[in-house]
């Protein structure tokens, strides 16, 4: 009997063990089933996750940051309530916190990685893998504000602000508040627990769904060590920040339902920035110090950044391209004058030449308008069909052919789409960029339609403004009255530029059309020389080409095709650039493409003959180098 009874304990025992060994199983499987949910990878050396598994993974870490966003929001206690059910609130909202907190440095990180100018390791391929990303986050942000009301979005935009701040010294400041108080309670709690060493309290949490807020705070000594969540940079951060935005709201764009959810947030953030508004970040995270301005610009920079998709929405929709003819002649010509008169190369035109202009049997005028306001022309942009590459504004007039016959038989005749002004038709709408709304349309819509395949080159004659006030800065410093900058004038040209350009302001002064001709050209090569450089090279703070006219047109994706020598000769290209023109091309199949150099390199792209113009470091001074 006793043995029975042995045989009855080891027969439980092992029967326990097993019940044990499956609850260990089952534990450990349900633990490894949360970290493929919220994609926690234990290697965290590795410095770039498989290729096959990172784009779902993220995928699904901004799909259930979004979820744990939206239980956030609902949660939120608000300030009307008592002070009991606030601070009941607050513990059930730190609880959310603690399971959402490695999702958010998760999408830092990644959004840290991805910004990062190093070719080699991020390339075009690890581009294409974000923008996967952002347009699967993009998709399930719309669905889940769309399925929010006012007072819920409230909050949800709040703590995605608190996030991502548009302002990264909002997010340094509340980073490095939460680091002091974490740290103290970390080392609180292990003063309190004597007992357990270092080792025991990790693996407590070794096969948790999430990774606690105090594992992941820093203390104020490994701030500077870790570059990839605290950056030290003020600039890169913003970059990253708002990097995150753009490409937010460009995938909102091709949802359904995009244009709905923009509008939506707009409302929201406007409802954010009103004084009745008294729910700022700090209470979701109980920083009393919180800087509310610091948040107040942040939603300030969202709403503006958000402000110029709408816009596009709007442009995209409601804005149409006219031509001028006959029958609205009278109601848009004296817009057009305006347009002209404000434009860089033809303010002294009169009446008489723009309507020459508007008769001309190969030239046509366009005008961009909204649907409900035609009479209200928004920008003009002139173009013509000729025989031959134009190489001065003569020539323009002398290669015209016929707009009908063109159009008529495309495949039978040789031509070129010649570009020459895109303007807007106020001064007021000069940053409004509605300029280049009507080049894009221009480019994408109406001249393919009109030309098929025959017209996937457009050309752009325009003039440059400030080439000659750059080249008597750079005189000056030839003769040493700037001491601190260095000069690119050739040392055995100085004179002659110096001869140039006080016989261009002396005919300025007497309002004289002509100078001495013999005198440019037997400077042509060196001032097409100093002409490409200025194009070229001199650029303003922001980055983009001190010509007005050549930033237009590379940021549209345009190349600069070749330097126009005494192609114009008007008072105000002789003051500006000495008779000097530029000729710009745009590859209709690669124009994005070209865009997008100019944007990630800064490099602007241009033929061979320009080129070779800059390579010249000592330019012969005879004649022969560009037309």
């Amino acid at each position: 009997m006793f043995r029975k009874q042995n045989v009855a304990f080891s027969w439980i025992s092992k029967r326990l063990k097993y019940t044990f060994w499956l609850e260990e199983q089952r534990q450990s499987w349900q633990s490894r089933i949360r970290r493929a949910n919220y994609c926690v990878f234990v290697d965290e050396q590795r410095s770039e996750i498989d290729s096959r598994n990172d784009v779902q993974a993220y995928m699904v870490v901004g799909k259930n940051y979004l979820k744990n966003l939206k239980q956030l929001a609902e949660s939120y206690p608000g300030t009307q309530r008592e002070k009991v059910k606030i601070l009941q609130a607050q513990q059930d909202f730190q609880k959310l916190c603690e399971s959402r907190e490695w999702m958010v440095n998760r999408l830092r990180k990644w959004l840290s990685s991805v910004s990062k100018k190093d070719s080699q390791k991020f390339g075009e391929h690890r581009k294409g893998k974000k923008q996967l990303v952002m347009d699967k986050f993009a998709q399930e942000f719309v669905d889940c504000l769309l399925k929010l009301n006012l007072a819920i979005r409230k909050p949800f935009v709040t703590i995605l602000l608190a996030d991502f701040p548009v302002n990264t010294s909002i997010w340094k400041r509340m980073q490095r508040k939460q680091r002091n108080t974490d740290v103290c309670s970390l080392h609180h709690s292990t003063h309190l627990c004597k007992t357990e060493d270092e080792t025991s309290i990790h693996r407590k949490y070794e096969n948790n769904s999430f990774i606690p807020k105090q594992e992941l705070m820093l203390d104020s000594s490994k701030v500077e060590e870790d570059s990839e969540l605290f950056k030290t940079s003020d600039t890169v951060a913003d970059l990253e920040t708002r990097e995150f935005y753009d490409a937010l709201f460009e995938s909102m764009s091709f949802h359904p339902k995009g244009v709905v959810a923009s509008y939506r947030l707009r409302e929201t953030l406007e409802c954010l920035l009103q004084p009745s508004f008294e729910t700022p970040a700090f209470i979701y995270f109980g920083n009393t110090s919180y800087d509310w301005q610091l948040y107040k610009d942040s939603l300030e920079s969202c709403l503006q950044q958000l402000s110029r998709y709408v816009e596009l929405f709007y442009r995209k929709s409601f804005l149409q391209v006219g031509m001028l003819e006959h029958n609205n002649f009278e109601r848009l010509f004296p817009f057009y004058r305006k347009s002209l008169e404000i434009s860089a190369c033809l303010s002294s035109e009169s009446s008489k030449m723009a309507l020459e202009r508007f008769t001309q049997c190969g030239r046509r005028v366009f005008h961009l308008y909204h649907k409900q306001f035609p009479s209200y022309p928004l920008a003009f942009a002139d173009v013509v069909v000729t025989s031959r590459i134009p190489c001065s504004a003569r020539e323009v007039v002398d290669f015209q052919l016929d707009w009908n016959d063109v159009m008529k038989n495309p495949e039978k005749t040789s031509f070129h789409v010649i570009m020459l002004e895109c303007i807007p038709s106020s001064e007021k709408h000069i940053r409004s960029g509605f300029h280049h709304e009507l080049l894009s349309l221009l480019l994408y819509d109406y001249l393919p339609q009109t030309f098929g395949n025959f017209g996937r080159r457009v050309y752009s004659l325009s003039h440059i403004s400030g080439f000659l006030s750059w080249l008597y800065f750079q005189y000056e410093v030839a003769l040493g009255l700037r001491p601190q900058h260095c000069s690119i004038i050739p040392c055995d040209a100085v004179q002659l530029i110096g001869k140039i350009i006080r016989e261009i302001k002396s005919s300025n002064n007497r309002q004289e059309k002509e100078v001495d001709k013999k005198l440019l050209e037997e400077a042509k090569n060196t001032m097409l020389y100093l002409c490409a450089y200025y194009l070229l090279i001199v650029r303003r703070r922001d980055g983009l080409p001190a010509d007005p006219n050549c930033a237009f047109h590379i940021t549209n994706g345009a190349e600069l095709h070749q330097l126009l020598w005494a192609a114009d000769e008007g008072m105000k290209t002789l003051t500006e650039s000495a008779h000097i023109m530029s000729l710009f091309c745009y590859h209709l199949e690669s124009r994005f493409t070209t865009a997008y150099k100019f944007a990630s390199t800064s490099n602007i792209s241009t033929s061979n003959e320009v080129q070779n113009l800059l390579q010249l470091e000592n330019p012969p001074m005879s004649d022969g180098g560009g037309k």
